[in-house]
């Protein structure tokens, strides 16, 4: 099964991160309740997390266990995903 990653999310749940007042990052069911508004589900919110993680924009990465994923809470963002909510290059992200 192929999965189209969603950009459009991904940068709107950069700035959401950014965006959270807590100091380490908005709460699993903050980021939850986000992205299910956005049509987001809980396996694919997973993914992306992951590869935000690896790809150093995020600081907490969530487990899967048995094809489910748990902890879904990234984190706080990093300076590099913070530059990347900063930029201004035509709503690209440079993963």
């Amino acid at each position: 099964m192929v999965t189209l990653l969603d950009f459009e999310f991904i940068k709107e749940f950069l700035y959401f991160i950014s965006c959270s007042s807590l100091q380490d990052g908005p709460s699993e069911k903050e980021v939850l309740a986000f992205a299910l508004s956005k049509g987001i589900s809980k396996h694919e919110l997973g993914y992306i997390e992951i590869l935000l993680y690896e790809a150093q924009f995020t600081t907490k990465k969530p487990l899967q266990i048995e094809g489910h994923f748990v902890s879904l809470s990234p984190g706080k963002i990093t300076a590099i995903g913070q530059k990347s909510v900063n930029s201004d290059s035509d709503n690209v992200i440079s993963l």
